[in-house]
């Protein structure tokens, strides 16, 4: 069960694993500023659904979401979203590299045109390393570095207070 705490902050454990519609109904229905919350939400799934995550998307694994969307807070700005991939082998590994670098080139772009302030990490602890590329083996330490520091970031408000990492599963490109 989700609840915010008095800072307004989800605080009920280190990670909560959260459904779409558990989501919605959380931070958008049964929240402050719901006008704008249904805006921010229409417009991450668009961006989702939309061409630009096409490809990318079936390799989702998680999306990990932040900021004041995920707060007791009327005016949300944006939604902080990341996106956690997993390739499964050489070749998807390739496609994806050079998605997450498009994807990373593109964010502020992104941010403008959709309130969605959104990055794309590897799913580190949950790649099968021996599958991918040398070129993967070289750079394990980046993606694992990504992994943490996000995982840190989105653990902890601008106050240093705890909050719980709100994540959401994927698969095939659905978001459960």
């Amino acid at each position: 069960m989700l609840s915010f705490d008095k800072n307004g902050l989800v605080n009920v454990g280190d990670k909560k694993r959260v459904s779409k519609d558990q989501f919605e109904k959380f931070f958008v229905e049964n929240n402050v500023g719901k006008e704008k919350r249904h805006r921010l939400l229409e417009s991450f799934c668009s961006l989702w659904n939309g061409e630009l995550l096409l490809h990318l998307k079936t390799y989702v694994s998680k999306i990990w979401i932040d900021g004041s969307f995920t707060k007791k807070f009327s005016k949300p700005a944006d939604i902080d979203a990341v996106l956690l991939v997993t390739p499964t082998n050489k070749r998807n590994e390739v496609i994806l590299r050079k998605q997450i670098s498009a994807l990373t080139d593109l964010r502020d772009d992104i941010l403008k045109t959709t309130n969605v302030h959104l990055m794309c990490i590897y799913d580190y602890p949950n790649i099968n390393i021996k599958k991918l590329s040398c070129d993967f083996y070289k750079a394990r330490n980046t993606a694992n570095e990504n992994y943490c520091y996000y995982s840190e970031l989105f653990s902890y408000d601008r106050k240093g207070n705890h909050k719980t990492l709100i994540e959401m599963s994927v698969k095939g490109g659905v978001i459960l």
